[in-house]
């Protein structure tokens, strides 16, 4: 905890809140679409075989968004029962994250997610 006095201090605190966005706001300003695939195989969650369950809906982001973390990239994607519980689960897997777009490419682009809502 940071204890100072007003007569003594001339220090200037100032809180920088996270940004928060819209989804679909965040997605046009980078140019990304988001595609929601059905999956051919799935397994409904009565009929999960040893705990292992696939969701019948998987969204992804066109083009491809990588989450970097240090040196690695991993995919980005969201599954769900629906389409829209599949966007969901890929806005919060995007949400606060460094994203990278066309990585194996010349124009390539790295950019900070702010809180999606």
């Amino acid at each position: 905890m940071l204890k100072f006095t007003a007569e003594k201090s001339k220090m200037k605190i100032t809180v920088k809140h996270q940004e928060k966005r819209k989804f679909e706001e965040f997605m046009d300003k980078h140019g990304l679409d988001v595609v929601v695939h059905e999956r051919q195989y799935y397994t409904s969650k009565g009929n999960a075989l040893k705990g292992y369950h696939i969701e019948r809906y998987c969204a992804a982001t066109e083009p491809r968004c990588e989450i970097k973390d240090g040196p690695i990239l991993s995919s980005c994607f969201g599954n769900g029962e629906t389409p829209e519980t599949a966007v969901e689960d890929l806005k919060q897997k995007m949400s606060q994250k460094l994203l990278v777009t066309n990585a194996g490419n010349v124009d390539r682009k790295e950019f900070r997610s702010p809180i999606l809502e």
